[in-house]
């Protein structure tokens, strides 16, 4: 699947090619949640006789936003940025607490009274 950003003068568009040539008459104006980076999207099936059947999810529209093209591909190359960053590194496991009975042991064993 080749994945990018397609900006037009009235949308951009996070959009999912296929890479070979795919059945797609029942996917056609469907939604699917797929993963795209590091996030998931809602993205509708469609074709066009061009590009064939690709997937897309909407990201800007209209784009009276954006004041020049070079806004437009900065803003969807920060998105692709920032999708495509590795994910956070999990968080370090807390040290176990100790049952009661192996805290009193252990106490016991090394205190003097």
């Amino acid at each position: 699947m080749a994945e990018g950003v397609i900006i037009t003068p009235w949308f951009m568009s996070l959009l999912r090619l296929p890479l070979a040539i795919q059945d797609h008459r029942w996917r056609v104006g469907r939604k699917r949640t797929l993963a795209f980076g590091n996030e998931r999207f809602d993205f509708i099936g469609a074709h066009d006789p061009d590009l064939g059947f690709h997937e897309a999810c909407a990201l800007f529209s209209p784009m009276a936003e954006f004041r020049t093209q070079a806004q437009a591909r900065e803003t969807a190359q920060a998105v692709l940025d920032q999708l495509r960053a590795p994910p956070p590194a999990p968080a370090p496991l807390a040290e176990p607490i100790p049952a009661r009975r192996a805290f009193f042991l252990a106490r016991g064993a090394g205190a003097s009274l």
